[in-house]
């Protein structure tokens, strides 16, 4: 098996800074920075890059900002995935949240688990258990606003998953995606998710991860710190992965024995590698969607947004990909400044 970590042009932080850092939004959100005679540019770019950062300080909007962006919420929505930490608005009468399994089936599931706190599970308004959209949410049900934060990574048929949603869109709808960077996760020695992998499952539909899949998520499985990985450890000390191939094989022989389900991490993006797959989905008809939003991952996180909105004409749907291209291409740290 070989190092999957490649060479990078310079640490993430010191890319993004050059092109995203706001000196004056930072202090705005900092305002005892100005007590402390820290006004300049230069001083405010300084302080965030050696305390600031490490510290956590507010330096951009809050999440939940940025990932609903310019949308109106006021419309029908639906929320994929919320667990205990919605991006929707609880309690809001045009707001639902669909997951795998009921309220109550998760909250048992999570039951022992010290992380998650099963009183603030949100309530299942629909369960997925089946992939015809229809049968769950009823022919009539449309929404203009699917929200799924880190799930379509774990849907085996990536395309057909996509697809799916799009059937619950109104007309103007949007599907917005909140999706894992795997420079920042412990999908971090793993290779991008390109054409080849979709086309399988495009054809085969599996319902849950292939062999392939689990493998490779099983053996390039590697804890990383979000912040290491910003400031460019990890390029110059890569982290080794945990488990060896055999090891990898026999989790995957046991799924494979098992009826269970192995979750897993099916697809693997940087914001480059996920823009260039759907010029190549779109250019060649598996899906029809533009880019209508598209924000890279931003200091610290782990995550960068997408939106999808259907679109019928291709040659417009390929410029908007290819103009959140440009986007994407800009801020990735193979590219020099």
């Amino acid at each position: 098996m070989v190092d999957k970590l490649r060479t990078r042009a310079a640490a993430p932080l010191t890319k993004w800074m050059a092109i995203h850092f706001d000196a004056h939004e930072y202090l705005q959100r900092n305002p005892d920075l100005k007590t402390s005679g820290i006004q300049s540019d230069d001083g405010l770019v300084n302080h965030f890059v050696n305390h600031g950062f490490a510290e956590g300080r507010e330096f951009e909007p809050d999440r939940r900002q940025r990932v609903l962006a310019d949308l109106d919420l006021t419309k029908p929505s639906v929320e994929f995935g919320a667990l205990t930490n919605p991006l929707l608005p609880r309690g809001h009468p045009n707001a639902k949240f669909a997951d795998h399994a009921s309220t109550s089936e998760i909250a048992e599931k999570y039951r022992h688990d010290a992380n998650v706190n099963v009183a603030d599970i949100v309530d299942v308004d629909f369960v997925i258990d089946d992939t015809d959209m229809s049968k769950i949410f009823g022919a009539e049900t449309k929404f203009s606003l699917v929200v799924a934060s880190h799930v379509i990574e774990h849907v085996p048929d990536l395309v057909g998953g996509l697809n799916a949603l799009a059937e619950i869109l109104a007309q103007d709808g949007q599907i917005r995606l909140v999706v894992p960077d795997k420079r920042f996760t412990f999908d971090l020695l793993r290779d991008c998710s390109e054409f080849d992998d979709v086309v399988g499952p495009y054809f085969s539909k599996p319902s849950r991860p292939e062999p392939a899949q689990l493998f490779d998520n099983f053996l390039y499985y590697t804890p990383v710190d979000a912040k290491e990985a910003w400031l460019g450890t990890y390029l110059s000390a890569p982290p080794e992965h945990l488990r060896t191939a055999r090891d990898a094989l026999k989790l995957v022989r046991k799924n494979a024995a098992s009826t269970a389900y192995a979750d897993a991490h099916c697809w693997v993006f940087t914001p480059l590698s996920f823009v260039d797959l759907f010029l190549d989905l779109v250019k060649l008809d598996l899906c029809q969607f533009k880019c209508a939003h598209f924000a890279v991952t931003t200091a610290g996180a782990n995550e960068f947004i997408v939106g999808l909105e259907p679109c019928k004409d291709t040659a417009a749907a390929v410029q908007s990909w290819q103009i959140a291209r440009a986007t994407a291409l800009l801020e990735d740290w193979n590219t020099v400044l």
